[in-house]
């Protein structure tokens, strides 16, 4: 892979930063996107044998639906 620590740590920081709007937006088409665009990667990544890619989406979904329960977004969707 490219890039050093430094790199991906500012990836996840601005894939946090960008996740704001997605969370508060009520678009229908955008979370059907991210669905299936994780369920596309997560059978790529099946074909290609890395299971613990596969258990790092799914804990993320599993992570997603708590994180979605207990905060007041369940009440505006």
């Amino acid at each position: 892979m490219k890039g050093g620590k430094g790199r991906r740590f500012a990836g996840v920081l601005i894939l946090g930063v960008a996740a704001v709007p997605v969370v508060y937006s009520l678009n229908r088409g955008l979370w059907i996107a991210l669905g299936l665009s994780a369920g596309y990667a997560a059978y790529r990544l099946a074909l290609k044998g890395r299971l613990a890619a596969i258990v790092a989406i799914v804990m993320s979904l599993v992570l997603g639906i708590v994180i979605f329960l207990a905060s007041p977004l369940s009440g505006i969707v």
